[in-house]
């Protein structure tokens, strides 16, 4: 039985595409890295998208001189069907939706085609089986079905940056920094580090007990307190109880038993005990959101788009705790953390937010008053090599030491004491050099 169905086409697509490219000249460059003559349905609508490509122009005299002088000018449609086109849409707004949407509808033609051809080989018992599946193959690897995967061509001349295009983009980046740009809050790491910018990517590395989540929790909060935009903070490890008696004592100043108490007497009778620490808790928590699940990268993506819909509020800075304890693929600790990390930069690109994620030691980077180093990482190789900042927390004489051990814009190596109240969890701006007992000996040497 003849298959009578129609083969796959937009005719409204491809029409969009044409009258866009008769009113705008501009998106010639871009719709030819996307489509060719042959992606077209109708061979009127071939003709006259071949002679723009050729002529580079979309003057409809020139066009039907063009398509005049190769005796096409009437498979073309004539000269009222090309006037007709340039003002068949108002814009060429949309573009490149058309031409996915036709760089599609081609793609399943080419495949209904091959596997037409495929199937007749196979009914073909003279054709030997092995050159049947070779045929395929090469059949299948000769069809561009990128787009109808839904991946978008990275070779583009949107890529391609001239020296002009260099210093309008660093001058755009400059004028994001006051709102994209997360700053720590500790004023001399914040002085070497210069802030961490969408895109970018900030692990901090420590061992057990050295308050890596607490100073994480503090980092957020100091973004929200001087920022309009909000926070996300993916806590894996940790309760949201845990999580909210911890920021009431950054809050208020209180211990955690301290907090316990006087919610435990409001409960008892005593509302009055929690109304002015919940009062400063709402309010010093505004923009933070906390997302207490074990999620994916993807997830993470999605969870940024539902909380700048449904809170009305973009999210300028992500911080997870801990990387570790994301849900990621592979089997080995250094397959998973090196392909989670690789995912990480490029959701921080793609979102063109900051993230500053969390990273625990491997089991030979020993107590936490060992000074700290590049190599102690959890897959470390990996994460070293897709940070853009690093820094290593470790302890010494009760104090938590603070090292920069990476830094795209700076220097390394450098510690600092940090401000940190370990009865409260609240870290203060400052910070002052911490040098190690090894580095004065070289010194003195």
């Amino acid at each position: 039985m003849t298959d009578i169905r129609v083969p796959p086409h937009d005719l409204d697509a491809e029409e969009a595409i044409l009258s866009g490219i008769l009113q705008n000249p501009s998106i010639i460059k871009h719709t030819r890295m996307k489509i060719s003559s042959s992606d077209f349905y109708r061979e009127s609508h071939q003709l006259i998208y071949q002679s723009i490509i050729e002529l580079n122009v979309s003057d409809v005299v020139a066009i039907k001189n063009n398509l005049e002088s190769k005796g096409k000018l009437e498979h073309a449609g004539g000269i009222q069907y090309l006037f007709n086109l340039a003002e068949a849409y108002s814009t060429s707004a949309g573009y490149e939706h058309y031409c996915t949407v036709v760089k599609e509808m081609a793609d399943r033609r080419k495949m209904i085609s091959l596997c037409q051809t495929i199937s007749g080989l196979c009914f073909d018992n003279t054709v030997p089986i092995d050159d049947a599946l070779l045929m395929s193959r090469n059949g299948f690897a000769d069809i561009q079905i990128r787009d109808t995967l839904h991946l978008k061509s990275t070779v583009d001349t949107s890529n391609i940056y001239t020296s002009d295009k260099m210093v309008d983009a660093y001058l755009e980046y400059i004028k994001s920094l006051k709102s994209n740009k997360f700053i720590t809050g500790i004023d001399e790491i914040d002085k070497r580090i210069r802030g961490v910018s969408g895109g970018e990517v900030m692990f901090i590395i420590a061992r057990a007990g050295c308050f890596k989540t607490a100073i994480l929790q503090n980092l957020l909060q100091n973004y929200t307190q001087n920022s309009a935009w909000g926070a996300a903070f993916f806590s894996i490890e940790m309760p949201v109880a845990s999580i909210t008696e911890r920021y009431h004592e950054m809050i208020s100043g209180l211990t955690g038993r301290e907090i316990e108490d006087i919610f435990v007497k409001s409960i008892e009778g005593y509302p009055e005990k929690t109304e002015g620490l919940n009062r400063d808790f709402k309010e010093r928590m505004k923009g933070i959101y906390i997302i207490p699940t074990v999620v994916s990268v993807k997830d993470i993506i999605q969870y940024i788009k539902l909380i700048e819909k449904e809170y009305e509020q973009k999210v300028g800075i992500i911080g997870i705790d801990y990387i570790g304890l994301l849900d990621g693929p592979g089997k080995g600790e250094y397959e998973i953390v090196s392909t989670l990390s690789r995912q990480l930069k490029s959701m921080a690109k793609l979102l063109n937010i900051p993230v500053i994620a969390i990273s625990q030691t491997s089991r030979k980077a020993g107590s936490g008053d060992t000074e700290i180093s590049l190599d102690m990482g959890r897959g470390s190789g990996a994460i070293e090599e897709t940070a853009d900042f690093l820094l290593g927390l470790f302890k010494s004489d009760d104090a938590v030491i603070c090292k920069i051990l990476k830094n795209r814009k700076g220097t390394t190596g450098t510690s600092w004491v940090l401000e940190l109240n370990k009865e409260t969890l609240r870290l203060g701006h400052g910070a002052f050099y911490w040098e190690s007992d090894e580095t004065t000996k070289n010194e003195q040497w």
